[in-house]
């Protein structure tokens, strides 16, 4: 407990544990990260270890998740498409950096992904909901690129 004392309670001293933010974090850790490392990551670890315990406990709310997601959709970008994507489907970013349009059944809302690139080497269905049919409208299609994510193609023209 000597690193919270001597780094965490300086930097936050009586504040309220619901009331600690991501800024407070920061202001605790940038001032030895490069000079302690070890020592910030073990910081960091010990925040996170009491910060989970009081969201376990209710004394702090841990739903950073939807903030998260209005900052991924006001972004617009390629990248917090494809990160959307990602959360919004549990799947790995292979999965997504590999899939293609033809893989998606709109009127079955499904996204089925073939064996071959499966680690498990067999076929997955990912079921796809309101939020996600919002992002895979917001994908840019290019004419002659199989790819979800059009910025995948290797060569031009994009086929198979």
């Amino acid at each position: 407990m000597s690193t919270p004392k001597t780094y965490v309670r300086a930097m936050t001293g009586s504040k309220p544990v619901d009331t600690i933010g991501t800024d407070d974090v920061l202001s605790i850790l940038k001032p030895i990260w490069n000079t302690k490392t070890e020592t910030a990551k073990r910081v960091q670890e010990r925040i996170e270890n009491i910060l989970d315990y009081a969201a376990t406990h209710s004394y702090r709310d841990q739903d950073h998740l939807p903030m998260f997601m209005a900052e991924l959709r006001a972004n617009g970008s390629l990248s917090a498409l494809a990160l959307q994507f990602l959360i919004l489907t549990a799947t790995r970013t292979s999965e997504i950096l590999e899939a293609r349009w033809e893989e998606i059944d709109l009127e079955n809302r499904t996204w089925t992904i073939p064996a071959t690139r499966m680690r498990a080497e067999r076929e997955h269905r990912v079921p796809l909901s309101d939020a996600f049919l919002t992002v895979l409208e917001a994908l840019p299609k290019v004419h002659g690129n199989p790819y979800l994510l059009a910025g995948r193609c290797r060569t031009w023209p994009c086929y198979n």
